[in-house]
């Protein structure tokens, strides 16, 4: 996961790098959460930190409140090497492509959708 795919709002760019991750991780499962019920889900990531969900302790509110919605998918996430991830590499060039009006509204609707 990149979290080059999603600017990172003004407060978002005083969060640890593990909220950004947790933060990567929650909205790709809020985006297909009607396919991701009930079904196994397999994340693939280039970082070794977001590995470890299940045993990851949370640091704040923030944390905690991500890792409750998490448990309710049956996850199981795999590392793969970032010069591999071809899929999060186009995700994030489709951010770059986008206008400044578009990121704005992307923004704003991922903010809405978050919390």
């Amino acid at each position: 996961m990149s979290h080059g795919a999603q600017a990172v709002t003004k407060a978002q760019s005083r969060y640890t790098p593990a909220d950004l991750e947790l933060i990567d991780v929650v909205l790709v499962l809020k985006s297909y959460e009607c396919f991701a019920n009930n079904k196994d889900v397999t994340i693939l990531t280039d970082n070794t930190r977001v590995l470890h969900l299940d045993r990851w302790p949370a640091a704040n509110a923030r944390q905690c409140r991500m890792l409750a919605y998490l448990v309710q998918f049956k996850l199981t996430v795999k590392y793969i090497r970032g010069c591999k991830n071809y899929s999060a590499d186009a995700l994030s060039r489709i951010f770059e492509d986008m206008t400044d009006k578009q990121k704005k509204i992307y923004q704003h609707q991922i903010q809405k959708n978050l919390y």
